[in-house]
């Protein structure tokens, strides 16, 4: 519905002059003066509708309208006293839809270029509208991923298949069998007890696929596609690429070491890292080290202990836990020093303090001691900084998207999605050599 019922009265005529004052009504200079503004509204309401429903977009549409509706609208020449009528009414009827006009014109702006303005309050709030729509009949989309199968990643967003998965999940055929009770099981084999991962009060801003995995497991229907299109899809790939990565390297001298940051009760993408490399390594006696650390969320540690004990052969994998909070540099290089072989994924995802953690030439010292960074970040000023700091210390940045942003990759071929933090994937520009080890 339009804002005003004075635009709904004025149908699709527009009087190019005034009467004169005896004659004027609201809705009468409504259609004769305001209908530019009409005109713009309608504009506005087109990419709002087309950005909520289908992500679609187009920035230099934006950033025109943003532009024409920076200023007030040029009223018409008119006596003195229809003057001062025409700007009252603007005053009264138009002035705050005008201003709500351009507030949404460079909300949805911000929402597609990181360089625009933004307001954290209004970005979450439509964030979490466009994961509400997309969660949306989530019969009818279990429909589409029990259809689809592995034949391609399913955006959500806009209901259809995305290209074509990513070479990586090929490696990892989805695992058959039944889940043990009050667990569930995804297309790795990776058992999480159901309390754990469906937890109560969970927020809307998770990923949306953690949503969709907990109601299909309440109704029994959970399937055990490779993941759906959102934010963890690529995150996904990275740990799955780097035990991948390690297996194919691995000797009795060489195996995994994988350190999550922030890691929360289980470990998620540590443990998912180990099991991926396990599926692969060729040596039962290769290494395995897992670093965990998680001040905040482990408890007394025994969801951990259980999840792994589900997940990876006992003894198999070395796990080593610190609670004690990482809060710079200094902590950070203290946990991932020891030991000579390079770390074959580092997983940060520390609500902010990644900036205290990668800050000071952190991200130079780590080129040597990582084949693979992935950091999620928590403000987009955290996020451009980090960025920064990782190009100038000879990473090359694989994948990058902002915090509360509407993404479309170039690569992968994703389809347009929506984020609420921001990702970053990097690998060193050379290739890790134990020669070129810093000893500092």
């Amino acid at each position: 519905t339009e804002p005003s019922v004075l635009w709904r009265k004025c149908g699709d005529t527009v009087v190019s002059q005034p009467r004169p004052e005896k004659n004027f009504s609201a809705t009468l200079v409504a259609c004769q003066c305001f209908g530019k503004l009409r005109a713009l509204w309608r504009d506005a309401d087109a990419l709002e509708r087309g950005m909520k429903t289908t992500l679609d977009y187009d920035l230099p549409a934006l950033q025109n309208l943003s532009m024409k509706l920076s200023s007030p609208p040029n009223l018409p020449r008119l006596g003195t006293g229809q003057v001062g009528s025409l700007h009252r009414l603007y005053r009264q009827q138009m002035g705050h839809l005008h201003l709500q006009m351009w507030k949404t014109v460079e909300l949805m702006r911000s929402f597609v270029d990181e360089d625009a303005d933004h307001y954290k309050t209004e970005l979450d709030r439509w964030t979490a509208h466009i994961y509400r729509r997309a969660l949306f009949s989530s019969s009818e989309l279990w429909t589409l991923l029990h259809d689809l199968g592995n034949r391609c990643p399913l955006n959500i967003f806009q209901r259809r298949c995305a290209g074509d998965h990513m070479q990586i999940f090929h490696s990892f055929p989805a695992v058959q069998g039944p889940a043990l009770e009050g667990q569930m099981l995804d297309f790795m084999g990776i058992s999480t007890r159901s309390a754990v991962a469906c937890f109560e009060n969970m927020s809307i801003l998770l990923a949306p696929s953690r949503h969709l995995e907990c109601e299909y497991e309440a109704k029994g229907m959970l399937l055990r596609n490779w993941p759906l299109v959102d934010e963890e899809y690529v995150e996904w790939s990275d740990v799955l690429t780097a035990g991948l990565t390690a297996a194919q390297q691995s000797s009795t001298q060489q195996g995994l070491r994988v350190a999550e940051i922030g890691a929360g009760p289980i470990g998620l993408w540590g443990i998912r890292t180990a099991k991926a490399f396990l599926r692969h390594s060729p040596d039962i006696n290769s290494p395995c080290e897992v670093l965990l650390v998680e001040p905040f969320d482990l408890g007394d540690g025994t969801d951990l202990g259980n999840h792994t004990l589900y997940n990876l052969p006992e003894g198999r994998c070395q796990i080593r836990v610190e609670k004690k909070p990482v809060e710079g540099v200094e902590d950070l290089k203290a946990l991932l020093e020891p030991g000579h072989q390079p770390w074959n994924l580092i997983d940060i995802d520390a609500q902010g303090w990644e900036y205290n953690m990668l800050c000071c030439g952190m991200t130079r010292w780590l080129v040597s001691r990582a084949q693979r960074l992935h950091v999620s970040t928590h403000g987009r000023w955290i996020h451009k900084l980090i960025r920064q700091w990782l190009l100038e210390a000879g990473w090359k940045i694989l994948i990058d998207s902002c915090a509360w942003t509407l993404v479309d990759y170039e690569h992968p071929k994703l389809g347009p999605f929506v984020t609420n933090d921001g990702h970053i994937t990097a690998v060193p520009k050379v290739g890790w050599d134990v020669s070129r080890r810093s000893k500092k």
